[in-house]
């Protein structure tokens, strides 16, 4: 009785932090967006320049999700 009341307190903790983690990147997402339209406003072109640095940084990012 008390182990299954366990596992679902567990799992309605779980169901918040991802409920809250969703509506988080659902905001990075849209200010990506703004940020870009604001970007392609002031510079003309619909793509972004990144320096060597900052491939790097989005590289070393990118790894760290597929692993």
């Amino acid at each position: 009785m008390f182990a299954s009341t366990l596992q679902f307190v567990i799992a309605m903790i779980a169901c918040a932090i991802n409920e809250r983690m969703q509506r988080k990147l659902d905001y990075t997402q849209e200010e990506e967006r703004v940020l870009k339209e604001v970007i392609r406003a002031s510079t003309g072109s619909a793509r972004i320049s990144f320096t060597a640095g900052q491939r790097r940084r989005l590289a070393l990012a990118g790894k760290e999700l597929s692993a």
